[in-house]
Parts: C-alpha cells; structure tokens; sequence
C-alpha cells in the first residue's frame, strides 16, 4: 500500500468524508482526492498535519501496513498495529497458544503480525479485530482450543461491567469478564472454580471484546490454519443458507 491507499483507510477508519478531512487538515477536498489517488503527495508539512491528525508516523503512511495510535488512560499511548490485504481490507490476526507469547512481547511490531496467520469472516462488520485460541477452561461453554473472535476497545474507560473480553496483559493473555473499579478492573471467571481477581490498568496492554466464537467442542484434533479456514468456510455456507431461505 502507498501514501493514498493508506490515507483512504485511515480516513474510512474515523468515518469522515474527503470534505471534513480537508477541512480538519486545512485543504481543499480535490487537493485530498489527488493525495488519495496518488496524482500527487503532499509537502513535508502537509504529511506532517496528516500523521499528527491520525497520530500516526510519517513513515508509516508510506509503508505497506498502517499502525494507528490510540490514547488509552490517562498519559499512556496504546499502539494497535493492523495489517491489510491487497484491497485494503483488514485481516484478522489469529493468535494461537504457541504464538501468545511473542503476542505479548511483540503485538505493535506490525513485521511480527505478518508472521502470523490471518484470515477474514464474511458479513463482518468494518472495525479491527484479532481472533485468539482460549487455553483455560474458566469461560464455559467456550473450552481450552476454541477460538473467539474479538473487537478492539480503544480505551479501557470503555469496558462494559460484566462483558467477556480478551486482555492482553505484562504476564499473559485471558479471557474473562470484567467489571472496573476504581481504575483497575476485576476479573471473573464463569467457572466458579477460579476466584476473581484484580488487574491494574497500567498492567493490560490491549483490551478485545468478545464478538463470537469458532468451537471445536470436545475434539481432540489440533487447531491448524486449515482446520480454521475450513470451519469458517462452513459458517459462510450456513449464513447463506439462512439469508436465502
């Protein structure tokens, strides 16, 4: 992706049109439609407005991932990193058990993402989205090996009590619900075997809420790319079936 492909996405990305995005940066809407089209680029300062405006480096507009900055409690920055498909389009980074380490060390380097298996689920809606293999068995129904799809909560503030989210924490990835309290939030399980506990804000790295998931049930069968692609081939092929019934 280039200057005008990455512009168009970050753009699409805060849902503005050309018209308020020119106005914001202070340029006419044609001028913006021709950095989008890449008939033109825009001089030092100009890059300079766009990188500051989406929070973003000058480097990464050129590059062929985009790496968003989102501004998360009260003086830190979270940088979500993303990678895109040929049409620009978003994939969904999948996480498994063996990679959740690196995960945790490496989640804003968008070269580690590119490492990882990605995929995308038909009638989803636009928005980032990372897919994660549970390892616990503390959020039944959903067993150790199932995979949960989860949206990206750009600020903790925005966590809903009770809601199941994935947090990607200093020592590790879960899988919970959450309730906050006084800065911090607490962790639940569903599986009353395991005692809610705390977690300090300044301890979790990204927050996911919890969208759907990909069961495996009681199968003993390995979690491969394959096996995945497969089992979202046949939820496409069920959600047809009931769209045109």
């Amino acid at each position: 992706m280039g200057l005008g492909e990455n512009l168009k996405y970050l753009r699409k990305q805060a849902a503005m049109t050309q018209e308020r995005l020119s106005a914001e940066i202070g340029i006419n809407r044609s001028t913006l439609a021709d950095y989008e089209r890449n008939v033109s680029c825009p001089k030092p300062d100009g890059l300079r407005k766009i990188a500051d405006f989406f929070q973003v480096t000058i480097d990464s507009l050129f590059s062929d991932n985009v790496v968003k900055t989102d501004k998360v409690g009260r003086q830190d920055f979270r940088i979500l990193a993303i990678t895109v498909d040929r049409t620009g389009k978003e994939n969904i980074v999948f996480v498994s058990q063996k990679s959740e380490n690196g995960y945790v060390k490496r989640f804003r380097e968008t070269s580690f993402l590119k490492e990882l298996p990605n995929f995308w689920v038909p009638k989803l809606e636009n928005g980032n989205y990372r897919a994660f293999e549970i390892s616990s068995d503390a959020m039944p129904p959903i067993n150790s090996g199932s995979i949960v799809i989860c949206s990206y909560v750009k600020n903790i503030r925005d966590v809903i009590d009770n809601h199941r989210y994935v947090l990607v924490t200093k020592n590790g990835i879960v899988f919970k619900r959450v309730r906050s309290i006084s800065g911090s939030l607490e962790l639940i399980s569903d599986n009353l075997n395991y005692r809610p506990y705390i977690m300090l804000a300044d301890d979790i790295l990204e927050v996911w809420q919890f969208d759907s998931v990909i069961a495996y049930g009681e199968s003993d069968v390995p979690i491969t790319v394959d096996n995945l692609f497969s089992k979202l081939n046949a939820i496409d092929t069920k959600i047809d079936l009931l769209v045109n019934q």
